[in-house]
């Protein structure tokens, strides 16, 4: 996790619409019932991550749009249990991105930056599932005061 001083806004019906429209698209790469929803879901895009990984060859803009794709439904699933908010996360210097915010307003995850970065580095560990459910449990690091603490 890091900390991070951020402005956040929640995002507008047209980017609600479009985040649906990416998750449901996404849900073509999972390989099966189109309707899974919550960790059966997570469980689902865990794999589907960890064979685009197994490519010895992988098209790096393909592998992004990929992560655009599965991070928004990850995403999405999160948001669904109501304890966490898409909004847009803006940066000192006005960089943007899209994250969901827990509805204290003091953890934020930004699922798309996620699965970039889990999607460009063997290296690195497919926590998806993990951190689904130490999100949905609450279990976050402790608070800091007039910040954020991101979490990945």
């Amino acid at each position: 996790n890091s900390e991070a001083q951020v402005q956040s806004t929640a995002i507008d019906s047209a980017q609600r619409a479009e985040v649906r429209a990416i998750s449901e698209n996404a849900r073509k790469l999972l390989n099966g019932p189109h309707d899974l929803e919550g960790l059966a879901c997570v469980d689902k895009i865990y794999h589907c991550v960890e064979s685009v990984r197994a490519r010895s060859v992988r098209d790096k803009e393909s592998a992004s749009q990929t992560a655009i794709e599965l991070g928004c439904l990850w995403g999405e699933i999160l948001q669904q249990s109501g304890q966490w908010e898409w909004r847009v996360a803006v940066f000192d210097g006005g960089q943007e991105c899209l994250a969901l915010f827990n509805q204290a307003g003091t953890h934020a995850v930004a699922p798309i930056v996620v699965l970039r970065r889990i999607l460009n580095s063997k290296r690195e560990n497919n926590n998806l599932i993990l951190l689904h459910n130490m999100l949905l449990d609450g279990k976050l690091p402790p608070a800091i005061e007039n910040g954020i603490v991101w979490l990945n």
